[in-house]
């Protein structure tokens, strides 16, 4: 399998993998991001996944590297390098210097339980604590029922995370991404719920009430995090398996089949703030 951004594409929350593609190879997983421009906690958390899916098939992982400096340099600050290594594999990344950084952003970062996976709800809550304290604990609250879901339910012990926070054009914004390798929402909702297709699952995954325990009590990790990312004028990406979701205003969720199969499960956010 060969993932290849092409030049001047991304690898972010908003063009997923941008000019992926996908061909056969039975011993080796290639990663070129090597022409990438750009990469946010999506793409973090996206490249810890597929490579740790990899590793544990038994597949080797060749990487290439981007080849501008200051991404190379923000790889290596968001611990890239630690995260590819406890997987095995060699990341040819510049030492940095590390400041303290608060919660301007969170490391990629492997969780198991609620353990290191609680920091991420933390950065989330106190990032929009001092916006609308309301808005930051419901926020606490999804985020961590969707940590929970990773441990769960993905059948792999854990997952990935990682949160930035961004200025642009004249708003504040935080970016968050949860993602696993393990086996994806199609098996997981199929527990409880008759789910058709890939497609199926990630749109009812961002419905309340839907979990897959079952429990109408839980299933508002995801929907939530949807629902508010909507009203601060973002979007909440879902991507399983052959199909990706996208939640946003003003025309609530889109349903998107893609030509790439992700391994699991990765969902990312974006929320303004003042």
């Amino acid at each position: 399998m060969d993932i290849r951004v092409r030049p001047g594409g991304s690898l972010d929350g908003n063009g997923a993998i941008t000019g992926a593609s996908v061909s056969a190879d039975p011993d080796v997983i290639s990663i070129d991001i090597s022409a990438a421009a750009f990469v946010d906690p999506f793409g973090l958390v996206t490249l810890a996944a597929v490579t740790e899916e990899a590793t544990r098939s038994g597949l080797g992982v060749n990487v290439s590297w981007p080849r501008g400096t200051d991404l190379r340099r923000y790889l290596a600050r968001m611990h890239v390098a630690d995260a590819l290594g406890s997987l095995g594999v060699t990341c040819q990344l510049p030492e940095v210097n590390e400041n303290p950084s608060g919660d301007r952003f969170l490391e990629l970062t492997r969780f198991e339980g609620s353990d290191r996976g609680s920091e991420l709800a933390e950065k989330v809550y106190n990032i929009l604590s001092v916006d609308d304290l309301d808005d930051a604990k419901t926020l606490y609250s999804c985020v961590s029922e969707a940590i929970d879901n990773v441990t769960e339910h993905s059948e792999v012990g854990g997952g990935w995370a990682a949160l930035q926070q961004y200025r642009r054009e004249g708003r504040n914004e935080v970016v968050f991404a949860v993602a696993d390798s393990g086996v994806g929402l199609r098996r997981t909702l199929s527990r409880h719920h008759s789910v058709n297709d890939d497609a199926q699952a990630v749109r009812l995954a961002a419905q309340f009430g839907i979990s897959g325990t079952g429990d109408q009590a839980r299933g508002r990790g995801i929907a939530g995090i949807a629902e508010k990312a909507r009203e601060r004028g973002g979007y909440m990406r879902l991507w399983s398996g052959r199909a990706e979701g996208l939640t946003g205003a003003p025309k609530g969720f889109l349903r998107v089949k893609r030509a790439v199969t992700y391994p699991g499960t990765v969902l990312s956010a974006t929320l303004s703030y003042n």
